[in-house]
């Protein structure tokens, strides 16, 4: 890799992260869904927003330069 190149987030915390994500979209998702409309709603919300949750922070996460930037 080139020295002014960092280096990237570590595969682990990429998944972890998008995970962790995914978790609290089911979990937000679905309170909103069941609110808006019943328990079936709220599975359709709750799957829709896991999904969208962990593709979001996923991006995010593989694109945090996590490495030393005065490596030689």
């Amino acid at each position: 890799m080139d020295e002014r190149t960092p280096e990237r987030a570590p595969r682990w915390l990429v998944w972890g992260g998008s995970g962790a994500a995914g978790v609290a979209g089911l979990v937000w998702g679905y309170g909103f869904g069941a609110q808006l409309a019943g328990p079936l709603l709220g599975v359709v919300t709750a799957l829709n927003c896991a999904v969208i949750c962990a593709l979001l922070a996923g991006a995010a996460l593989e694109r945090l330069p996590l490495g030393r930037h005065g490596r030689r």
